[in-house]
């Protein structure tokens, strides 16, 4: 079992056979969660693969059918760009949800502090 199921998954990651018949068994364990992540990214990288070759087909076949009226257009950036920029605009977004709040504590503190007694404020 070990010389015709075990060792040629090791040997397929990667390692001799001196590496496996050396290493202990917790130590083999991140070789195949290594190879998981590995299996994981490359799933990845074609599915976003696939998503541009779509773009280019769609568009071409809305440009080919509907002439000038087509509306479609080509992916502009690399789809880990649009994700970033997104990323980047919601961090923005609370910094300012932040600042208003905080200018507006300041605000209500310096209307709180600076208040006139028996006067009217308006």
């Amino acid at each position: 079992m070990f010389y015709n199921d075990i060792l040629p998954a090791y040997v397929a990651f990667g390692l001799t056979k001196q590496d496996v018949l050396d290493g202990c068994p917790k130590e083999l364990e991140y070789v195949f969660k290594a190879q998981k992540l590995r299996k994981r990214m490359n799933d990845i990288n074609n599915w976003e693969l696939g998503m541009y070759i779509e773009s280019a087909v769609a568009t071409a076949v809305e440009h080919n059918l509907a002439g000038y009226k087509a509306r479609s257009s080509y992916v502009k950036e690399p789809f880990s760009e649009t994700v970033e920029k997104r990323e980047d605009e919601k961090q923005l977004k609370d910094n300012n949800k932040l600042l208003m709040a905080t200018l507006q504590t300041w605000a209500t503190n310096w209307e709180l502090t600076h208040k006139t007694e028996g006067k009217g404020n308006g």
